[in-house]
């Protein structure tokens, strides 16, 4: 009878553990070049979105009025069973080619919202005002982004695989090198008249 009794344990206990389940099914980066809206990339999605991976965000010309803004991002989780999920992030960094990458900074994705009554939520940030040109010099850049999401069962990431999505965007030319070209042409122009 004992042993009836803990098999029968056993099974409730495995199979709640069975049925319990979290993890990220949707994701997406929100970015805004120089005056556009805001738009949002696919990371962990399929929509008529432009895809964050292999992405050209374009050439910015740092002597002109130019940004490249983080937005923030959009995360879609889902629960089951006795599983639940705590909070979300977009972790991001900024990397030029042929220097070693640095530390991920992140970006909270607060609680949006339940999406139907199954345990999907909706964590997101639209807000964010990160200038991912700041202090950056001439070169090639990849922008290098993952989401992650902690729940009872973990953290779970959408990191494209363990690659991370990957955005590239070239700066030219650096503000104290264009002031320099201008102060040599000025000089130059100077001399001529003299």
């Amino acid at each position: 009878m004992k042993l009836t009794n803990l098999v029968v344990v056993l099974a409730l206990i495995s199979s709640g553990a069975s049925h319990a389940a979290s993890g990220i099914f949707e994701s997406y980066g929100i970015l805004k070049i120089n005056a556009s809206t805001d738009t949002y990339y696919d990371m962990q999605a399929t929509t008529g979105n432009p895809d964050l991976n292999g992405a050209s965000l374009g050439t910015f010309d740092l002597t002109q009025i130019v940004s490249l803004t983080l937005r923030g991002g959009e995360v879609k989780t889902f629960k089951n069973g006795i599983s639940d999920v705590f909070s979300a992030a977009l972790s991001y960094r900024v990397v030029k080619d042929g220097d070693t990458p640095g530390s991920f900074a992140s970006i909270n994705l607060p609680f949006d919202s339940n999406i139907g009554g199954g345990g999907d939520q909706k964590w997101d940030e639209t807000a964010a005002t990160v200038d991912l040109l700041s202090g950056l010099g001439n070169g090639n850049y990849t922008l290098e982004v993952f989401a992650s999401a902690n729940s009872s069962d973990g953290t779970h990431f959408s990191n494209n695989g363990g690659n991370n999505y990957k955005a590239t965007f070239t700066v030219v030319p650096e503000p104290s090198s264009a002031l320099l070209g201008l102060l040599g042409a000025g000089l130059l122009l100077r001399r001529r008249r003299a």
